[in-house]
């Protein structure tokens, strides 16, 4: 499955974005958590074989301002997002 979305390179307000990396979560049920996917700099990523072991499959794709080096340190793939979010807020302070 090709995931594509547009770059984010501006706020709301039209200032310079400081995005660093695109944060990617997925679920096979829309009434269950978001899982950890994968983060990337890029606009596209690839969930490899998905199609082989789920029907259906719901992703958001989340701009950060975080470094994708630390993202790929703290989250491991299926981390639920509470969990990740939890880990880069105790990273920032």
């Amino acid at each position: 499955m090709l995931l594509r979305w547009s770059i984010v390179d501006s706020t709301e307000c039209g200032f310079p974005s400081p995005i660093q990396s695109y944060v990617i979560y997925y679920e096979e049920e829309l009434n269950e958590d978001w899982d950890f996917l994968a983060a990337t700099t890029d606009t596209l990523y690839t969930h490899e074989n998905v199609v082989l072991f789920a029907p259906t499959m719901f992703y958001e794709v989340v701009a950060t301002d975080v470094e994708i080096g630390l993202v790929r340190s703290i989250a491991q793939p299926g981390i639920s997002r509470a969990d990740f979010e939890a880990a880069l807020q105790r990273v920032r302070q």
